[in-house]
């Protein structure tokens, strides 16, 4: 049995298409669990209508309390001995479970990784995102490929992964909401042993028109939320030493950088979280022969620039 999370929040049009390809799939014995987050544009009742057509969908209504729980929600009515999300504005390829099932069992993975194609809603053209068939049981490496470059290894998305279920899932963490994908991946990836890359594009990503705001209070919100989702991370890699000190390393500088870019667009709430950081970090970051001098530099002018008010 595969279970599919669909956490579902007013994605318009795109709702019926994507139950279409989950349905579709060739791939029967699926459990289809779609968790209706608080909608206000109709879809709570398309996914009830779908639910009567198909007795192996299940729906979940709730109030609107964002993406991660919703998908806790599905993970704790889920049953499947695999386990994989959707996006209610995407969809699958019609074979995808069925190839990633199938990647899976031959390479005895814990998970596998698969691509996708990006499909522009302005203008409708496609673009594919995929890498070569790999099969690892260095999950350190995999993991720092990961924060080295976010997208190897199929990235933080939990939408392009399929997972065997053992033991306790982790759930997401929802005081986290930019990068919570990153973090629960990584979370998920330390308690695995064998991940599979297939080279086949299985998963279609929607991606909106001006779905970046610029409005300057969800942009401190959101750069804000990167930094805390990081902090998590590195709380995370706690269990690998060695991987959690070059992370720190690598991360350091965008704490330095992170305060003068809040000065100069006037964001105190992510300037005071980021000095807080820079404090506890400013050992390393004057002490490690890894990071810049540009970084150690920066640092002590914000000292001596920055009021100690500020600081302490």
């Amino acid at each position: 049995l595969v279970s599919i999370i669909v956490p579902v929040y007013n994605p318009g049009e795109y709702l019926i298409p994507c139950l279409q390809s989950l349905g579709d799939q060739s791939y029967k014995n699926l459990e289809i669990i779609l968790v209706d987050d608080g909608s206000t544009d109709g879809s709570g009742a398309i996914c009830d209508e779908f639910a009567q057509r198909d007795d192996r969908v299940r729906v979940i209504h709730q109030k609107n309390t964002g993406v991660s729980s919703a998908r806790n929600a599905g993970l704790d009515l889920a049953s499947g001995d695999y386990l994989t999300f959707v996006d209610a504005d995407d969809g699958l390829f019609p074979e995808a479970v069925e190839t990633a099932l199938r990647y899976l069992r031959e390479n005895d993975a814990d998970v596998v990784t698969y691509g996708w194609q990006k499909i522009f809603s302005d203008d409708g053209h496609t673009e594919e995102c995929a890498e070569p068939f790999s099969c690892t049981e260095d999950i350190p490496g995999v993991l720092r490929e990961i924060l080295e470059h976010y997208s190897a290894f199929g990235g933080g998305y939990p939408w392009n992964k399929l997972w065997r279920r053992s033991g306790d899932i982790p759930r997401f963490a929802p005081e986290l909401y930019y990068f919570e994908d990153l973090e629960w991946v990584i979370r998920m990836l330390l308690g695995i042993q064998r991940i599979v890359v297939c080279p086949d594009c299985l998963y279609r990503y929607r991606i909106h028109a001006g779905s970046v705001s610029n409005d300057p209070a969800k942009r401190e919100r959101r750069e804000l939320g990167y930094h805390r989702s990081i902090e998590r991370i590195i709380d995370d890699l706690a269990v690998q030493p060695e991987l959690r000190n070059w992370f720190e390393i690598k991360y350091a500088p965008e704490i330095v950088n992170g305060v003068v870019f809040a000065s100069k667009h006037r964001f105190s709430l992510l300037q005071t979280y980021l000095l807080q950081r820079m404090k506890k970090n400013t050992g390393m970051i004057l002490n490690s022969r890894c990071i810049p001098v540009k970084t150690k530099v920066r640092c002590i002018l914000i000292y001596l620039v920055i009021p100690l008010r500020l600081i302490n």
